[in-house]
């Protein structure tokens, strides 16, 4: 370990990792878990989109909101963050609330369930390494602050990602300005979320921000209803109840 510590050997290491951190240049290895949150969140990407091109998006969607709950016991765990019983049935309630929201009961009961298992052994492994690379990033943010840990990979990561997938279709599309700057918007929209999201871990917990950050298809489905004439089903009107009944919950802070 004394080796690694040499500042011979550290800056280096610290200039393997500049895609991952941002303009933050300090050389400490101690870098290397943004590294390997850059790293979880290409493969991550990489993933779900095979994900949903082997099983129906409301399973994957509805297995993926496990991710959450998974980096609520990490945080809770390894970064020693308060628990409460309150905490544990709030977020379970909420979560219940968001797959409902999610998930296609019709699809279900239409599909047979080797269609719907195909996609599940590579959204199980999606859901540890995403909520491991999470992990890794509730401690990049309390160690280098939010923007060194987030910007900087989710920089890197987005349009290669993007660009990879464009190499991935059958038909391959030629890459052009248009495409270019499809990519950069999406990737600003991507950096701005995140941003919000670690000042939500650092106002409060990475537990409390993770199952927030889980209702995302609730608001999803409000905003199809309102915006774009979607109907919702009823089970899909009771979760967005049930997720809102959990967050009331988890937010109270007892």
């Amino acid at each position: 370990m004394d080796k690694l510590l040499d500042p011979g050997i550290r800056v280096p290491l610290t200039l393997l990792f500049v895609p991952f951190i941002g303009l933050r240049l300090t050389p400490d290895v101690r870098l290397l878990p943004l590294a390997i949150f850059g790293t979880g969140v290409f493969i991550v990407f990489t993933l779900y989109s095979k994900n949903l091109s082997i099983g129906p998006v409301s399973v994957v969607q509805s297995m993926l909101r496990l991710t959450n709950l998974l980096i609520f016991f990490l945080a809770v765990l390894f970064l020693h963050e308060r628990i409460t019983t309150v905490k544990i049935v709030s977020a379970m309630v909420m979560l219940m609330g968001v797959i409902l929201v999610s998930f296609d009961v019709g699809l279900l009961l239409k599909k047979r369930i080797q269609t719907l298992t195909r996609a599940v052994p590579t959204i199980l492994v999606q859901i540890v390494l995403q909520a491991v690379s999470v992990l890794f990033l509730g401690y990049g943010i309390r160690e280098f602050g939010g923007f060194s840990a987030n910007v900087g990979g989710r920089l890197f990561t987005v349009p290669l990602y993007l660009l990879f997938s464009m190499t991935r279709q059958r038909t391959k599309p030629s890459i052009t300005l248009s495409s270019w700057k499809l990519i950069l918007l999406i990737t600003v929209i991507d950096v701005i979320a995140y941003i919000l999201y670690t000042f939500a871990v650092q106002l409060h917990e990475l537990s409390f921000a993770s199952m927030i950050q889980s209702t995302m298809p609730v608001f999803t489905a409000i905003f199809g209803a309102l915006f774009f004439g979607e109907r919702l089903a009823p089970v899909q009107k009771l979760g967005i109840a049930v997720a809102v009944l959990g967050t009331m919950g988890l937010a109270s802070g007892r």
